[in-house]
């Protein structure tokens, strides 16, 4: 399903670049393609079970893809996608601590173990009013989602807090231009995340 979304992405944001080459090239707001990781509100200590001594390792950042089409305007709108990788670990009393011959502590075996592994995945769109001045840029507006969880075993805690609905982002943000780069800070209100920072690559000006 993952991939899927991923590919569906990728083909909206082609079909979206291909659209704006008709625009003219003289635009207020240039059509950006974003990437970046975000501070998700669902924290390490949401999802912690201490009861079954169950604890959350994200290995992977959480992952965010946007793309802004031009505008003749200060308003701007466009398609994002949030994915975030969440893993469970229970802790194993099979490893042992012991002193080598070199007396040296070693270790062996595993102290932990994998016990749940889920995708968290918000799309939306992102409708967003610029104020801006030579190479920077300041904007706010909202994010309007979809979010859904794939694969979250019912046997899961917190099973019942997962469940797909709709959600809705006040934000405001910081950009600036070096260049055909754009380097960008968010803070949000609402799902699906508190803090952002990433890049945009200007498509076209």
């Amino acid at each position: 399903m993952i991939q899927y979304l991923i590919l569906f992405y990728f083909l909206l944001f082609s079909a979206c670049g291909f659209s704006q080459n008709k625009v003219e090239s003289k635009v207020k707001n240039p059509a950006l393609l974003s990437f970046g990781t975000s501070a998700s509100i669902f924290s390490k200590l949401t999802f912690t079970d201490s009861t079954n001594d169950i604890f959350r390792n994200q290995t992977l950042p959480t992952i965010n893809i946007g793309y802004d089409l031009a505008s003749k305007s200060n308003v701007t709108f466009g398609p994002t996608i949030l994915i975030e990788n969440f893993q469970f670990y229970k802790l194993d009393s099979s490893g042992t601590i012991f002193l080598n011959r070199q007396k040296q502590l070693t270790t062996r075996g595993s102290f932990s173990k994998k016990d749940v592994s889920f995708i968290r995945i918000n799309p939306g769109l992102k409708i967003l009013y610029h104020y801006l001045s030579h190479s920077s840029d300041i904007y706010g507006g909202f994010r309007f989602g979809y979010e859904t969880f794939t694969s979250v075993p019912k046997s899961f805690k917190f099973y019942n807090k997962l469940s797909s609905k709709t959600s809705i982002q006040f934000l405001v943000g910081y950009r600036m231009f070096v260049k055909s780069w754009a380097f960008n800070t968010e803070f949000a209100v609402g799902k699906p995340y508190w803090f952002y920072a990433g890049v945009s690559y200007k498509i076209y000006e």
